[in-house]
């Protein structure tokens, strides 16, 4: 929708500059414009128009890098004003408006290409690691359980696997209504990483956000109309990423048998994972209802990266599960965090499709 708004825009900005052309040849008469305007003037103010023009129907059409020719034009039409700035001087609103949305685009394409960088880099890394040998006796037996209902232990593990999500979330702690999105979450075996992007629609604004955990680091993104207003990275973040990847082997419990994951069982129905990558360590504790499937993950988990950030107790309900692609694995969920006793559910999640990449 946004999109389409900022073509018109353009459009429009465009149009208003075929009267300084048509001046200059003398094609109609033009009362607004009072300044003389030479031939070699008038094909500037065309070149802009068409310029402005070409930016707006590659914007329509998805060419990301509409925002070369838009800023072309916007610096023609701004020299152009300021040449005849009694007549035109106005036109600098619009072509601020328009600044902001050439950036828009250039930051946008930028944000695509290290999102295409970061996926090649994870496909790679996935691949290449893929060697995990799995020692399911060597397992606590609940855990042995939770591989064979699940079905892993009858199917080769794959390199990766990737997840398509429908989301409700609460941005808000006080917000009563559910906001709709969508995300494409990437999930190693062998290795510990992950991607995760999301997309949510609010009428004229996008909001896109990117976690990751990939090469020991974790950072999370969230921009709105391809502007960054959230940047989370650190040793906080780094912690935080690392145990989102531990809870999230839900979704491929092969990963359970990952040398990077310890186990330690305390009664029948659950164990608590110590996951160590390199330098880093964290744990959650898992918990399994009779048939062997995870009926929660819980952990202590920091929130935030800032200074004062301290570990709050981190939630995620596994609600329903189903088969599929031959494996078995929940559907459903819900994430919350529980601070001095209030359980606040911020997201609500199914599973729309999942495909195993070996």
């Amino acid at each position: 929708m946004m999109h389409y708004l900022m073509a018109i825009i353009l459009f429009i900005h465009g149009t208003l500059h075929l009267p300084g052309f048509f001046k200059a040849y003398e094609l109609i008469p033009v009362d607004a414009i009072r300044t003389s305007i030479s031939r070699s003037a008038g094909l500037i103010w065309l070149t802009a128009s068409l310029l402005f023009d070409l930016a707006a129907t590659l914007l329509i059409i998805g060419i990301s890098f509409w925002w070369v020719f838009g800023f072309t034009a916007l610096i023609l039409s701004q020299l152009l004003i300021i040449r005849f700035w009694t007549d035109a001087k106005f036109g600098s609103i619009i072509n601020l408006i328009i600044a902001v949305m050439v950036f828009s685009g250039y930051s946008g394409e930028a944000y695509q290409k290290k999102l295409t960088a970061e996926k090649a880099h994870f496909i790679e890394m996935a691949e290449i690691s893929h060697n995990l040998k799995a020692y399911p006796d060597k397992l606590p037996l609940i855990i042995q359980k939770w591989l064979k209902n699940s079905g892993a232990d009858s199917i080769t593990a794959p390199a990766y696997l990737v997840l398509t999500q429908d989301l409700q979330l609460k941005t808000d702690r006080d917000q009563k209504e559910w906001d709709q999105a969508e995300a494409v979450q990437l999930i190693s075996i062998t290795e510990p990483a992950f991607l995760w992007n999301m997309t949510m629609n609010r009428r004229l604004i996008t909001i896109t956000g990117r976690d990751k955990y990939m090469d020991q680091h974790g950072d999370m993104e969230i921009r709105i109309n391809n502007f960054p207003v959230v940047d989370e990275y650190g040793p906080k973040t780094t912690e935080a990423s690392l145990q989102r990847y531990l809870a999230e082997i839900v979704w491929a419990p092969w990963s359970a048998a990952s040398h990077h994951i310890r186990w330690i069982q305390f009664d029948s129905l659950t164990a608590e994972a110590l996951i160590t990558d390199s330098e880093l360590k964290t744990k959650g504790t898992f918990i399994f209802n009779e048939n062997g499937d995870v009926r929660s993950f819980r952990a202590l988990r920091y929130r935030h990266s800032d200074d004062e950030a301290e570990r709050e107790e981190w939630i995620i309900d596994l609600l329903k599960y189903e088969s599929m692609k031959g494996i078995r694995i929940p559907v459903l969920a819900e994430v919350s965090w529980k601070t001095e006793g209030d359980k606040q559910t911020w997201l609500r999640l199914r599973i729309r499709d999942i495909k195993l990449i070996h």
